[in-house]
């Protein structure tokens, strides 16, 4: 017995005909084919199984994007490691700075006692005094001279350098006992047609300190600028030590 003659076999087309009969008809009457279109009996799984319909489209809605509730959990835990990780930006950032200013204030003293010592006459350095953004004075900028004839006249070495705004140079004894020495240098300059004060150390022609001994304190102290008038030291500093006798730099850091 064939598959054809068989009468469930015949019962089961019979049944999908009726059943399936009228969509395709109807699209048979309205979906003309050609080129771009199939012929209604030669439609995909999917144009004449409801079922496969069904379970292409649950696969479908499974696909989706993330819910409110963890976007609002990826985002809080985001928030807190930024909010740990921002103290240890800040102190890094800020150690860079105060390096990177301890090395500019060390190169200009080198500059001026390199120029005493190849010119063989007496230098400066100077530390200026600006308006600080909380209106007092600060040391926040240095610059390098040297005597320019036996008249005493004296002229720049280099250009000045500004030291950053968020970093100075402390003022305290305790911090900076060299700009303290009862022997250090004071005076005024015009920076810009403005007169500003100045405190300076000396280099003389062989390249020691001028006015100071072996024994004395020769070290200043860059700071961060907001506790440039404190005497307490800070936990992130560097400090700049003079040999006097030689007039040699040495930075050191905590």
């Amino acid at each position: 017995m064939t598959a054809m003659s068989n009468p469930c076999f015949t019962s089961v087309l019979a049944y999908r005909h009726s059943r399936y009969a009228p969509l395709c008809s109807a699209t048979r009457d309205t979906m003309p084919c050609g080129p771009s279109r199939k012929p209604w009996n030669q439609g995909s799984e999917s144009d004449a199984n409801p079922i496969f319909i069904s379970r292409t489209a649950s696969k479908c809605r499974c696909l989706t994007a993330f819910t409110l509730i963890e976007l609002i959990v990826v985002i809080a835990i985001m928030a807190i490691l930024l909010a740990s990780g921002v103290p240890t930006i800040t102190s890094v950032m800020r150690g860079t700075a105060l390096e990177t200013t301890g090395q500019q204030v060390a190169d200009a003293m080198t500059l001026a006692r390199d120029n005493a010592i190849a010119r063989s006459r007496r230098t400066e350095v100077r530390f200026i005094k600006i308006p600080a953004q909380d209106g007092s004075e600060t040391l926040q900028v240095i610059q390098p001279w040297i005597v320019k004839d036996d008249s005493g006249a004296m002229v720049p070495i280099d250009r000045p350098t500004r030291l950053p705004d968020n970093i100075a140079i402390s003022e305290t004894n305790a911090l900076s006992p060299l700009l303290n020495s009862p022997n250090i240098l004071v005076g005024k300059m015009k920076i810009f047609g403005v007169d500003h004060s100045y405190i300076a150390i000396a280099y003389r022609a062989d390249g020691s300190l001028e006015g100071l001994n072996s024994g004395s304190n020769t070290f200043l102290t860059i700071v961060p600028a907001q506790v440039r008038m404190s005497g307490t030291e800070p936990s992130n500093f560097r400090s700049i030590y003079i040999n006097p006798v030689t007039g040699k730099i040495y930075i050191f850091s905590p």
